[in-house]
């Protein structure tokens, strides 16, 4: 019987499963004997349900506390998945505080509170009966508000109808800047609390610090933060772990309030996410700002009187030294050879150069505001194991200085001969920022070790991320109020005299928070003059912003358009265009394959031919050899772009610019094209320039580009960004002449905030096509941005008209169809 072979058949390769996440319930016993149900996934932490606790109405005001489980034991870490917590049932133990817990802790309260007070009035989100401001003392008070928000809703919805009306019946308004805080509002509402003071007079241990609080009713009360919690100043005994909890029990008038708001912030977000720890961002200011300037109240999370900030870690002493040369190179040693070596490596580089980042920052900007307030044009600083020097801008807007030749080289040569280790390595790169502030440009880099005077750190001690990355630096908190805030007896007399009396009893108040709206009372004799005043100042400001924008139009006559093809090379930009050559070699090779494989014989032997010669590796020309060496050289003769192949250096930038206009300026194009990059604002737009190695000065060409190939939101972005970073360019030319003029004044004016005033007013203010200086600024911003990005700026009467053109188009096509 003939023996029957089984077929092999070839087993299709397994499929890496990947789990996806589940539906989680958590219940959490809180100390009150009330039980949570929360909601997560199977992929959540502790650290994650910490923060579900701090968005949670009922606890969100705790802050010292951990999280026990039966079989788990009593302190669970932050990474310890919730998934494996069998059962799912977790109990809450109170912590004891130190002096900076017990801070925070009266902070988180500050927080909750600030919705009430800082961020305007905003819209009614509770429930109907939800009690107004001054609706527990004065009827009359409610009465006039209601009267105010029902002309405030009216003029609301004429608005709206009127936005509606211009654009054919459009849903969508234009967005407010104004919305951004309005939504976490809840100013319709009565404060809890009227003050929070931190008393300077310090009680005897065990105890942190004093406070003094008033409630809605104007009762007072005394109290004392130690390990315990808090409690009434000389009634130790009965102490609460929490503020919340030991005015709930003092203090009708504020549980009452309290529940009030812990009711809006149900009906506002059901889900969440409760206006706490809120900072002012860069681009929008709060209502608090623009409702009393010169008494601005700063927001909980950054006032650095109640132990807030911007953010960062490794500044509790950040005027240690440290030597971080070495420390970067102590990274740059580390094993990079497979993918888990360099992925621990650039984690711990990462973390490095955010802390590196945060000192530096934090320094550049207390060198450049002692600059300012001292007049000076330059000044130097040595600490913390960094070099830093301020050096006020010019007072015109000019172009940047061309490149050296052989610093475009070396960029360039640097990304040809780039690989995974690259960025990791690059101590030069990683030790050096550059800040610009209130008109003065901040160079910081790291001191040598010997230089710093410090030793190496090991290699075990790793920088440690605060928050799980969620406190990380917000540069906005470097704002400067730029105008000269008056006498503070002359905004809170009240406040003022209360001091003084208590300075006078030898008690000192050291830190106030005021829990209620500023109030706005009615125009005076002394607003009028102050008014007046303020448009004499407004007027020096123009002035100065003329003087600026002539001296810059002069600066621009001698049309440096030549400056847009000089070779200006980032490193990325060798890198990328290895990365070009290497797909399409591998593309190649794909179809060189492919037609092998259509060659074979019947017997399924390939058929030998020229693929049996051995290829010379190739090899760098002399001429590069002897400039680069011999390592450089054989990495630049590896990269594959031919460049190996050339003589000189003047050579080599000459191919690299061949291949800028030809190869990497039509691929990013494509890329735009395939929606591969999809930019949706100027900062992606940056970074994916910057990512492919094109330097922002190829606006124009992308905005040529984006017009050909019918793309107009990248060439909108592309105009967007020049006017932007021409307007940056005349901003601070103006800051620097301001700070210049008050130096030889030699003392304060005021002249940078009117100079800044003007310059926005010109911009952007509904004069700006009819007055001489909006026209001056625009002419010479449209200038700037063709000589230095090659971007055409169009005028306002030009995008109108083109405008008008598209509408009667579609009207055509429209009235065609039909």
């Amino acid at each position: 019987m003939p023996v029957k072979h089984k077929k092999h058949r070839r087993k299709a390769p397994r499929q890496a499963h990947v789990a996806l996440p589940t539906e989680l319930e958590v219940d959490v016993l809180l100390p009150g004997g009330r039980k949570l149900e929360l909601k997560g996934v199977s992929s959540d932490t502790i650290g994650d349900l910490r923060a579900m606790l701090g968005d949670h109405p009922a606890f969100c005001h705790s802050t010292r506390f951990a999280l026990a489980h039966a079989s788990r034991g009593a302190s669970l870490p932050d990474s310890q998945d919730l998934a494996h917590l069998k059962p799912p049932f977790l109990s809450v133990v109170e912590a004891p505080y130190d002096a900076r817990a017990a801070e925070a802790h009266v902070r988180r309260l500050l927080d909750i509170l600030s919705s009430l007070h800082l961020l305007g009035r905003g819209r009614s989100a509770g429930p109907p009966d939800a009690p107004e401001i001054g609706s527990a003392g004065a009827p009359e008070e409610k009465t006039g508000g209601a009267q105010a928000q029902a002309a405030a809703d009216g003029a609301e919805r004429r608005r709206k109808s009127a936005i509606a009306g211009s654009d054919g019946g459009n849903l969508c308004e234009a967005p407010r800047l104004g919305a951004f805080y309005e939504f976490f509002s809840t100013g319709h509402l009565a404060s809890p609390l009227k003050t929070c003071r931190r008393l300077a007079r310090r009680p005897g241990p065990p105890a942190f610090f004093l406070l003094e609080l008033v409630d809605a009713a104007d009762r007072t009360f005394a109290v004392t933060a130690g390990p315990d919690g808090f409690w009434l100043t000389g009634k130790h005994e009965s102490a609460h772990h929490t503020l919340v909890a030991l005015l709930r029990h003092h203090s009708e008038t504020f549980r009452t309030h309290y529940a009030a708001l812990m009711q809006a912030f149900a009906a506002r977000n059901e889900f969440g996410n409760l206006p706490i720890g809120l900072r002012a961002n860069t681009w929008v200011a709060p209502p608090a700002l623009a409702a009393a300037p010169g008494a601005y109240r700063a927001l909980p999370a950054e006032a650095p009187h109640w132990g807030g900030g911007g953010g960062g870690f490794g500044l509790e002493d950040p005027l240690s030294a440290r030597a971080w040369r070495a420390d970067f190179r102590l990274v740059a040693s580390m094993p990079g050879a497979t993918a888990d070596e360099r992925a621990l490596r650039d984690r711990r580089a990462f973390l490095l150069h955010q802390l590196f980042l945060d000192r530096a920052l934090h320094l550049a900007a207390r060198t450049a505001d002692a600059a300012a307030h001292a007049g000076e044009a330059r000044r130097e600083l040595r600490a913390a194991g960094l070099s830093v020097v301020a050096e006020r801008h010019a007072e015109r807007a000019e172009l940047s200085a061309p490149p050296e030749q052989r610093a475009s080289l070396k960029a360039l040569l640097k990304g040809l001969c780039s690989d995974e280790n690259t960025a990791a390595c690059d101590v030069e790169a990683n030790t050096t920022a550059t800040v610009f502030h209130r008109g003065y440009r901040v160079t910081v880099t790291a001191l040598e070790a010997e230089e710093a005077a410090t030793a190496l750190i090991p290699e075990s001690e790793e920088p440690v991320a605060c928050d799980g990355g969620a406190g990380s630096l917000n540069p906005g908190t470097f704002r400067a109020l730029l105008h000269a805030p008056p006498p503070a007896e002359l905004l809170h007399p009240a406040a003022a005299a209360d001091a003084a009396g208590r300075a006078a009893a030898g008690e000192r108040v050291a830190t106030e928070a005021h829990l209620t709206p500023a109030p706005f009372d009615g125009a005076s004799e002394a607003d009028a003059t102050a008014e007046a005043a303020e448009l004499e100042l407004l007027k020096r400001g123009e002035e100065l912003l003329g003087r600026v924008l002539r001296e810059s139009e002069d600066c621009l006559q001698a049309g440096d358009a030549a400056a847009l093809e000089e070779a200006a090379f980032r490193w990325e930009f060798g890198s990328s265009w290895v990365q070009r050559v290497k797909a399409e070699q591998d593309k190649r090779s794909a179809a060189a394959s492919s037609s092998s494989a259509q060659q074979k014989t019947p017997s399924g032997i390939v058929a030998s031919g020229a693929g049996d010669d051995v290829v010379a590796a190739p090899q760098a020309s002399a001429g590069l050899t002897r400039a680069l060496g011999a390592e450089a050289a054989a990495k630049l003769a590896a990269s594959g772009t031919g460049v190996h192949a050339l003589e000189s250096e003047a050579d080599v930038l000459a191919a690299g610019l061949k291949w800028y206009e030809d190869g990497a300026l039509p691929a990013l194009m494509d890329d735009f094209a395939s929606l591969e990059l999809a930019p949706v604002d100027s900062r992606t737009l940056t970074d994916f320039m910057h990512s492919r190695g094109i330097n922002m000065r190829k606006l124009g060409r992308v905005q040529a580009s984006a017009d050909e190939a019918g793309m107009p939101h990248i060439r909108d972005l592309c105009m967007v960004e020049a006017v932007a970073r021409s307007l940056k360019r005349v901003l601070r030319a103006v800051m620097a002449a301001a700070t210049a003029a008050e130096a030889e004044a030699a003392a304060p004016t005021g002249l940078t905030a009117a100079g800044v005033a003007a310059v926005f007013n010109a911009a952007l203010g509904s004069a700006r096509a009819s007055s001489p200086l909006g026209k001056e600024l625009w002419s010479l911003v449209r200038r700037f941005a063709l000589v230095r990005f090659g971007a055409v700026i169009p005028r306002e009467e030009e995008v109108s008209s083109s405008e008008d053109d598209g509408v009667l188009a579609e009207k055509e096509e429209e009235e065609e169809e039909e």
